[in-house]
């Protein structure tokens, strides 16, 4: 059976709180091949590990994350998505993960797009400059839903392996990710079946599924041969696999 990869989804979100250093780390000492995060950036042009566009589910907070300066963002606690955390945690900046994290780890780095123009070219330009500026290039993977991220990505830095989040047919994950230039479609696991995994591989294109927290599920994906799964759960899934006997990469 072909390799597969295990994903921590926001780190490890059912286990610590979610795209936090503490998380990150979760996942990484439980043996991940790599994480999956969201990125957004501040008023002042900061990338942060932050999924949500308000700051209100993880944080209690008000407002828009791109809307405040980073000299508050780095006060908040956001822990409050996981109940009874007893440590307050803080919305860390990418390039903080990225330094602090173990050097083996890969990335998926999910843009959250759908905003003006002008801010998805500042957050792209940024993002190209950190990568290139930590040389990770070879441990990252950029992904969006939003194919004007991945259009712009693929102009400003072609280098940057790109993924396109997909989550239903009728968007037509194959033919969209083909036409982007794209090396991976991150798709919802409800979309993966045996044609599609027919498809993806007549294209060149690599799998990876999410969210997989079901253990039955996982087992499906692992015989699909997928590349990668993303859980919220990596303690658990990592501890199925390697009782199974599943070879992983």
């Amino acid at each position: 059976m072909a390799h597969l990869e295990i994903l921590g989804h926001r780190g490890a979100r059912g286990e610590a709180p979610e795209n936090t250093l503490t998380s990150f780390l979760r996942a990484s000492e439980a043996g991940v091949h790599g994480i999956e995060l969201d990125v957004r950036m501040s008023l002042d042009g900061v990338l942060y590990a932050f999924h949500d566009k308000t700051l209100r589910r993880t944080t209690l907070q008000k407002g828009k994350l791109h809307l405040k300066n980073s000299q508050l963002l780095t006060q908040l606690d956001a822990r409050h998505a996981l109940s009874q955390w007893p440590h307050q945690e803080a919305i860390p900046s990418l390039e903080s993960v990225l330094i602090e994290c173990p050097s083996h780890l890969h990335y998926q780095l999910e843009i959250k797009g759908f905003m003006p123009m002008p801010y998805l070219d500042a957050l792209v330009l940024q993002l190209k400059t950190l990568i290139t500026t930590l040389n990770i290039g070879q441990r990252v993977v950029v992904t969006s839903e939003d194919v004007n991220v991945l259009r712009q990505l693929k102009r400003i830095a072609p280098d940057i392996k790109r993924g396109y989040v997909c989550q239903y047919h009728h968007r037509l994950p194959i033919s969209i990710s083909n036409r982007l230039g794209c090396h991976w479609l991150i798709a919802n696991h409800a979309l993966v079946n045996a044609r599609l995994m027919k498809k993806a591989r007549s294209k060149g294109l690599k799998v990876s599924c999410w969210t997989v927290n079901d253990l039955d599920i996982a087992e499906r994906l692992a015989q699909l041969k997928v590349d990668s799964i993303i859980t919220d759960y990596p303690t658990a899934m990592l501890a199925h696999f390697q009782q199974r006997s599943q070879p992983l990469a």
